[in-house]
């Protein structure tokens, strides 16, 4: 048997034996691509529609945009397309023969006890799941919340609700500004050592709002960390504004001055517990949770040299401090990074496309709801009355909203949310951009500074450090995301209000000093703040300011209402395959598509994967050999999985 035949031999199995794996992948999306009219055993069927149907093919990135297919591209062209391949990059169950798993059980973090934050002996084993769904599952479907996982300690963090975390990134992005502004004199981009060092950093998060307190410009204390809130991290620089990516404070020699990078992901513990932008959270956190490694050279660019690397295709500027562990230092002659950090043979198991993609998901997942009652309005009241409102703060100004499109939700009287899709790219002769007007973000429910609540809320870490300041966590969807607390380890709302200490005890004792009927209403009005399945949602989606009952989508009925689903929103919408029997008898609809190579444009340039194998022609050394660890070799003993 020839080589190349011995490959699509192993490919044929490889397929046969996906159906095997996807059914035993429940807590997960797995890829069944398959209608009625196929071989179950060939391809696994989805009549619902829910589960993933792209194959996996990995994104090539084009940083003009013009390569047809690439992860660009779609952005540009086909937003919702490439909200949904995002979407189908986190909620995915991954295989073995996409090189999931290549470290179980290692400890990942820092291996001697720390000064600051603990987190001395590991700070948590690594890949501990297939998928981000298999934590972030509430609702269901969505990148919502989930359990609480081991890290750090051994009370655990709690998973946190990924709705609404590009509003956060984005006011992350304006706390920045504002920084500068207070601190920067000379507008050079970075903060002298004696560069207005007494200026306080204040201002309010939106107009006429009472200021917050971001700290001091300089080092006023003297222990050699600018006085600035603990959620943002100095970047220290030289006298010409280079990275001395070797310093710890103001007092390492050398260091002239710093840069904010303002870290809103994570619960707030200092020295790698919280990251900036939602790119760096999904690549560590593929690495960590799932152990696929990302290739990716938006973290590597830095050409000034300042440590603030690449501009993300979504319009984010990252940071040199949390590039990932694939550097690309050994490419193939197709340009595949040999580096292979976790030394299981599969060579970049994610692109920089990937993450251009899997980042533009989360840049336009919307933020939850609320439901509106008369208790929960006097509830919200007394909420702000007792002062739980000064860290929880709930509304916040964004200077540039840099989404292509917004799902705006709301609940009627009876509670029923439903949406409507906004538009808010214009179109260019490259494709659509962002306006990048300022918005309001509203009902969030943070100041995103750190706080010290008391002893109730200490945390022991695992080198014997204690950490005792934690980020303020935002409110919105808490009434869906139990349990609560930094560690999930209170199990009712009234438990985790009852933990309020330090300084949070004056607001606590003023809720504690409410009547019976006052401490419901403000439970009330927590259990308003709600998470919702996303796809599916009714939603007006054409702006003509109804919800069709019988939604039909390129001549082809739906099965259902006119709802927020990107992949019949995309520019080659899903033709849905409709009414079949079931195996009861049953009259069925089904939502199987049956063109899902037309759907996610597999015939374009960037996108052709003749082998099958997931690695593009472009970008494939072997493009005509099944090859699933580098493009042409088949692991030893490979069963498909």
């Amino acid at each position: 048997m020839t080589a190349r035949l011995r490959g699509l031999a192993a490919a044929t199995v490889a397929c046969a034996l996906t159906a095997l794996w996807a059914t035993t992948a429940s807590a997960q999306l797995a890829e069944r691509p398959g209608t009625t009219t196929d071989h179950p055993f060939d391809v696994a069927w989805d009549v619902s529609g829910r589960s993933i149907k792209e194959p996996r093919i990995r994104a090539v990135h084009d940083a003009t945009g013009r390569l047809a297919g690439s992860s660009v591209w779609f952005i540009r062209q086909d937003p919702l397309l490439a909200y949904a391949m995002g979407r189908n990059l986190n909620m995915r169950s991954w295989r073995l023969r996409d090189g999931v798993f290549g470290e179980s059980g290692r400890l990942v973090g820092f291996s001697r006890g720390r000064a600051v934050s603990g987190g001395g002996g590991g700070t948590l084993p690594r890949d501990d799941a297939a998928s981000c769904a298999t934590c972030h599952n509430v609702p269901f479907g969505e990148l919502g919340a989930g359990s609480t996982i081991p890290k750090d300690a051994g009370t655990g963090r709690n998973t946190p609700h990924l709705y609404g975390a590009g509003l956060l990134e984005m006011i992350g992005e304006t706390i920045r500004a504002r920084i500068m502004s207070a601190c920067d004199a000379d507008g050079d981009g970075w903060i002298g050592r004696d560069e207005r060092p007494d200026a306080r950093i204040a201002f309010a998060p939106t107009p006429g709002a009472p200021p917050l307190d971001f700290g001091r410009c300089g080092d006023v204390d003297g222990n050699g960390v600018p006085d600035v809130a603990g959620t943002v991290r100095a970047t220290y620089v030289d006298a010409s504004g280079k990275w001395v990516s070797w310093a710890t404070s103001m007092d390492t020699a050398g260091v002239a001055g710093w840069s904010p990078e303002v870290q809103v992901f994570g619960h707030g513990q200092l020295e790698g517990g919280m990251t900036s932008s939602l790119r760096a959270f999904f690549v560590a956190a593929t690495d960590v949770h799932t152990g696929l490694q990302a290739f990716d050279p938006t973290f590597l660019d830095d050409p000034d040299g300042d440590g603030v690397a690449g501009t993300s295709p979504s319009g984010m500027r990252q940071w040199m401090t949390v590039r990932g562990r694939d550097r690309g230092r050994m490419r193939t002659a197709a340009g595949v990074s040999r580096d292979d950090p976790d030394r299981d043979g599969f060579l970049e198991e994610l692109t920089q496309g990937d993450v251009d993609l899997a980042e533009h998901f989360l840049l336009h997942l919307p933020p939850p709801a609320e439901l509106p009652s008369p208790a929960a309005d006097r509830g919200r009241a007394a909420f702000e009355r007792s002062g739980c409102g000064s860290c929880h703060v709930a509304d916040w100004r964004i200077d540039v909203d840099r989404r292509l499109f917004r799902l705006e939700v709301t609940a009627s009287r009876r509670g029923v949310l439903s949406g409507r899709l906004v538009r808010t790219g214009r179109r260019t002769a490259e494709g659509a951009v962002p306006v990048g007007a300022p918005f309001v973000v509203r009902g969030v429910y943070t100041d995103l500074r750190r706080h010290d609540l008391g002893p109730a809320s200490h945390e022991l870490g695992f080198d014997g450090a204690v950490i005792r300041a934690f980020r303020t966590p935002p409110l919105w969807g808490v009434g869906s995301s139990g349990p609560w607390g930094h560690d999930g380890a209170s199990l009712s709302l009234e438990a985790v209000i009852a933990r309020h200490g330090g300084e949070a005890e004056a607001s606590r004792s003023r809720f504690d000093a409410l009547d019976e009927g006052g401490q419901q209403d403000v439970l009330a009005f927590l259990r308003s703040l709600v998470l919702y399945p996303i796809t599916g949602l009714p939603t007006d989606v054409d702006g003509d300011g109804t919800i069709q009952a019988a939604w039909v989508v390129g001549g082809r009925g739906t099965g259902g209402p006119e709802r927020f689903d990107p992949e019949l929103l995309a520019t080659v919408p899903c033709k849905m395959e409709g009414p079949i029997r079931g195996p009861t008898g049953a009259s069925v609809f089904s939502r199987a598509c049956l063109n899902v190579a037309a759907l996610y444009r597999l015939d374009l340039a960037g996108r052709r994967d003749g082998d099958h194998d997931g690695f593009p022609d472009l970008r494939d050394d072997c493009p005509d050999l099944a090859g699933y660890l580098d493009g042409c070799a088949m692991p030893a003993n490979f069963t498909g999985q």
